[in-house]
């Protein structure tokens, strides 16, 4: 298993579509919306928080199987950042459980 800063992915993908350091990257509205019509195997999934089977510590995971790549997310952290809240995203706390 191995889990990754999304904050330092979301700097990498900036310097990858050329936005710069202070300008938003999407990326609720992108794994919402458009992965799905990339992949057609993409799922992303709000999950309750109580149906939340993994530590308080990750506030979401990406599984990939061969036909399956799936993102799910806690709801309240959802919920957080769809309303603009970035406290969901603390420091040092990893979003993605990536495995």
């Amino acid at each position: 298993m191995m889990v990754v800063d999304f904050k330092k992915m979301a700097v990498e993908f900036k310097k990858f579509f050329g936005l710069g350091s202070t300008q938003k990257f999407p990326a609720l509205s992108i794994a919402e919306s458009k992965l799905c019509m990339a992949d057609d195997r993409f799922e992303f999934n709000v999950i309750a928080d109580s149906d939340w089977n993994y530590k308080d510590s990750v506030q979401a995971y990406y599984k990939h199987s061969e036909n399956r790549h799936e993102i799910g997310i806690k709801e309240s952290v959802y919920k957080k950042a769809r309303n603009g809240d970035r406290s969901a995203l603390k420091k040092n706390k990893p979003l993605f459980n990536w495995r």
